[in-house]
């Protein structure tokens, strides 16, 4: 897991890690974020039809940050959308920090559910508002 003491420098807990890589967890609830919005659902890759669009998502920043007191996570997710031909519709950032409930790395854990939460709600806002 990352953290920040001060600017531009990123360091990482020596004795803490995620159990998957971040991308691999955010996968199955990006999936629940887009289908509580109803007019979303995720195709899967063998399916004979394509999808009428795409969405890319980056892990921009995920990081724990000491530079404030209390602390701070802070999350930040790039998504794209292209039609089924692959071309370019729509393009967005989203981020949101959340206060630590405590110093540590399992402080930081629960700060980043809580961000992770929050971009999602509003990624899938954002899809469900895409032409």
């Amino acid at each position: 897991m990352a953290y920040v003491t001060r600017p531009y420098e990123i360091q990482y807990f020596a004795t803490h890690e995620w159990v998957e890589p971040p991308a691999r967890l955010l996968a199955p609830l990006l999936r629940v974020a887009l289908a509580r919005r109803g007019r979303l659902r995720v195709v899967e890759a063998n399916e004979a039809e394509p999808p009428a669009l795409r969405l890319e998502t980056e892990i921009v920043a995920l990081q724990h940050e000491f530079t404030v007191r209390p602390s701070q996570v802070r999350f930040a997710l790039r998504a794209r959308l292209d039609d089924a031909s692959g071309r370019f519709v729509a393009e967005t950032e989203i981020e949101a920090t959340e206060q630590a409930d405590s110093e540590d790395p399992y402080g930081g854990v629960v700060a980043a559910n809580r961000a992770v939460g929050r971009v999602l709600e509003e990624l899938a806002a954002w899809c469900a508002a895409a032409p």
